[in-house]
């Protein structure tokens, strides 16, 4: 169950990930035009309208973001956004995160047993060396990693949606203000002080060092 949980939760950040892209590519019209993904003429024929097409191109271009790993996806959000920061290099959980998506993909494709890639892609991370599982050993998601995971793609997932927004509507800098005050709010109730800390600073700096 808890490894079927991790796999859950960063589904879900995909997908709102992937919901995050569709609306960039809506604002802007011209990423569409200048497309290079190739289209059959089933597709077009299949198309009842210019809408329709339109949103074939960008399920199509969706795909191609989505199907890399999750650096390369943010690089991705940080190019079409033009922003003046990395978003990785501002996220002081950054390499947790990465080893949070290597590890749900063993979880998925192995059922936690350690392979070549997840060792590979973990080794090149800042984390502690020394607790770095031998090949054929067989990862678990106890309590305490589920739940850091949890906070972690939380956190991570929620700022990328306040960039996001903030970078598309400039106009509507109060509303995202306000929706973050009110989720951080919102998590002090639950008792959850750190990550709503974590955003409420974030909305301090995010002007300086993302816009």
């Amino acid at each position: 169950v808890p490894k079927m949980l991790i796999i859950g939760i960063v589904s879900s950040y995909e997908y709102y990930s992937s919901l995050l892209i569709r609306e960039i590519f809506n604002k802007h019209n011209g990423m569409i035009e200048g497309s290079e993904k190739s289209i059959s003429i089933k597709d077009v024929f299949l198309s009842g309208d210019l809408t329709e097409f339109k949103e074939l191109v960008i399920d199509k271009e969706i795909e191609d973001v989505m199907r890399k790993g999750l650096p390369e996806q943010i690089k991705w959000f940080e190019k079409n956004l033009s922003l003046k920061s990395a978003i990785s290099s501002e996220y002081v959980q950054w390499n947790q995160l990465l080893e949070i998506f290597e590890r749900r993909n063993i979880f998925a494709h192995a059922n936690g047993v350690v392979g070549k890639r997840y060792l590979d892609k973990v080794s090149d991370l800042d984390i502690d060396k020394d607790k770095l599982p031998a090949r054929g050993s067989e990862l678990f998601a106890d309590e305490k990693y589920f739940k850091d995971s949890l906070e972690n793609i939380t956190e991570f997932g929620y700022k990328l949606i306040q960039i996001v927004w903030r970078k598309l509507y400039p106009t509507e800098a109060l509303n995202a203000d306000n929706e973050l005050a009110d989720f951080a709010f919102e998590l002090i109730g639950k008792g959850e002080y750190e990550l709503a800390t974590q955003l409420f600073e974030f909305s301090l700096i995010f002007e300086k060092k993302m816009d």
